[in-house]
């Protein structure tokens, strides 16, 4: 699982660089504009807002804020923060909340058209949201940071798992039970992770050396 881990860290900074340089026109305009990263980061909650007020009526109006909320913003807001040289740890949070809130907005989304089984989506949530907690602990507590903790975290991978799903079910016609099996093999692997990374945490010297254990 280390290695698993830091190939995918690995992998996760060599996209970084590219999204830097594939964007950066974009992130020169938006920084003319006056545009600051973390308000691009607080509008994805306007726009994913919009998703799930119209999610019920109109399809795809809903799904085309959610790419521009959930996706579009979430490619651009790193870039731009990194480029005004105002990436910041409480920067990081900020974006990383955010993102997770709309993952949620988006699974309640699934939940309100009846798209999905509701307890294997519930779940992925419940479990999305503790391996995130658990990774951006596990993998920077102690290291340097310019707030509380560098709150990095590198598991975007479940959750464009699911995504991709989800469009594969609704504009490709993939059967609802094969959704279904995705969401749950995601949802399995992710308790796996989980537990690496809580077992690991329960193992550090901080618990030994306090009498915590």
């Amino acid at each position: 699982m280390d290695k698993l881990d830091q190939q995918l860290d690995i992998a996760n900074q060599f996209f970084r660089r590219k999204r830097d340089k594939l964007f950066l026109p974009i992130t020169k305009i938006l920084h003319q504009l006056g545009i600051s990263a973390n308000a691009l980061s607080i509008s994805k909650i306007f726009f994913a807002t919009l998703y799930l007020l119209l999610i019920k009526d109109n399809l795809a109006l809903a799904i085309f804020f959610l790419i521009i909320g959930g996706i579009l913003i979430d490619l651009l807001d790193g870039p731009l923060a990194r480029y005004t040289n105002k990436a910041s740890d409480r920067g990081k949070f900020i974006d990383t909340f955010l993102d997770q809130l709309v993952y949620v907005l988006f699974v309640w989304g699934l939940m309100i058209i009846n798209v999905g089984n509701p307890i294997i989506l519930s779940y992925n949530m419940l479990i999305i949201g503790s391996l995130y907690i658990m990774m951006i602990v596990n993998k920077n507590e102690g290291l340097e940071s310019d707030w509380i903790i560098i709150p990095i975290i590198r598991a975007n991978y479940y959750k464009a798992t699911l995504e991709i799903s989800i469009i594969l079910h609704m504009f490709f016609s993939m059967d609802e039970s094969v959704f279904n099996k995705i969401i749950l093999i995601v949802n399995v692997i992710a308790t796996i992770h989980f537990i690496y990374h809580l077992i690991a945490f329960s193992k550090k010297e901080y618990f030994k050396n306090n009498k915590l254990t």
